[in-house]
């Protein structure tokens, strides 16, 4: 165990082995059985100090007892013990009320939990991809039947753009079960956070579905432990809903624009149709096959409606391709035969 109480004040074993003089202390009141567990509700909370050549400092309680801190202490990973602190440190220098490793449900210690300034406590536990489904349940019931908010960060080094459908459970978890639809993710070495929201939105035309590389399913930035803060009651990185609301903005007014243009593409089509079933011998289609006077064999790969003109795009047997105007090549006597409607 890495803390002990003794005289009513918490000692870190890392921090004692630092200090001769306090670690002489501190196995003098070892010996005379002072070390208290900080677990108020241990069985056996009698401690003792331990620190040699093969092993670092550490607490251990002096008979086997089902203790609640000890049982955490064995199980929390080292890189997330290190995150966790850096928190903690982050959150206190900013004036945050902040305590760390809290027992505030049955038999668990929350690694932090914050009270804001209308007296909400929010909790925040720390996850990798392996905190299985059943664990985040578990916890999630408990701290809502103790009326509090928990909120999970996901400890990892990758930083890839993330697929609501191709992630880890704590991560698509995150995305579809918490307020705002968003995850938040930390690097092992605890300077850089990622945080990503998923738009719920589904932009749709013509009972057809649409994307844009501009603007992807899911909107992301990336900040440090001085940004985390919170808003509407939720952390978050500093005006982070904020910017998001606005870029959903634009990509809203991006989309409507496609569709303008979709619209005018189909008006195009119908105007053209309409001209060509009157003054047109032949309507162009793709998949089309022509025999043209300097192209030799082409095939019709592509069709669009600009300006009162229909582009075509040819792919000729060479492979080129070659972009023209149906009509011209017409006008033109351009097309020897037709091989294949």
């Amino acid at each position: 165990m890495e803390k002990a109480i003794w005289n009513g004040k918490l000692y870190t074993a890392t921090e004692i082995a630092k200090s001769s003089e306090l670690e002489k202390s501190i196995r003098i009141a070892s010996a005379q059985t002072e070390l208290l567990c900080p677990d108020d509700e241990c069985p056996s909370p009698i401690l003792r100090y331990c620190h040699g050549e093969k092993k670092g400092a550490y607490f251990a309680h002096r008979n086997n007892c089902a203790c609640d801190y000890d049982r955490y202490d064995k199980e929390i990973r080292p890189v997330i013990r290190k995150v966790k602190n850096m928190l903690y440190e982050s959150f206190k220098a900013r004036g945050f009320d902040v305590q760390p490793e809290v027992k505030c449900i049955p038999h668990h210690y929350t690694h932090l939990l914050l009270t804001l300034s209308n007296e909400k406590k929010v909790a925040i536990e720390l996850g990798t991809h392996s905190t299985d489904a059943c664990k985040l349940e578990h916890l999630s019931k408990r701290y809502a039947e103790a009326g509090i908010d928990v909120r999970w960060i996901v400890v990892s080094n990758s930083h890839s753009a993330i697929k609501e459908e191709h992630t880890y459970h704590i991560k698509r978890r995150s995305l579809n079960e918490t307020k705002h639809r968003d995850v938040l993710i930390i690097d092992e070495a605890g300077t850089k956070i990622m945080q990503y929201t998923i738009d719920p939105n589904q932009y749709e035309f013509r009972n057809e579905l649409h994307s844009s590389p501009n603007y992807p399913e899911i909107y992301s930035e990336n900040g440090s432990l001085s940004e985390l803060t919170f808003e509407e009651d939720e952390l978050t990185l500093d005006g982070f809903y904020k910017r998001y609301r606005e870029w959903l903005v634009k990509k809203r007014k991006a989309f409507d624009k496609k569709c303008e243009k979709l619209k005018e593409e189909e008006r195009g089509a119908q105007t053209f149709q309409t001209h060509f079933i009157y003054s047109c011998p032949i309507w162009p289609q793709v998949g089309m096959k022509i025999l043209h006077t300097q192209y030799g064999e082409s095939v019709i790969t592509k069709l669009e409606y600009r300006s009162n003109r229909t582009i075509i795009t040819l792919v000729t047997s060479n492979g080129d391709v070659v972009f023209r105007v149906w009509e011209t090549m017409l006008e033109r006597n351009e097309i020897k035969d037709i091989l294949k409607k």
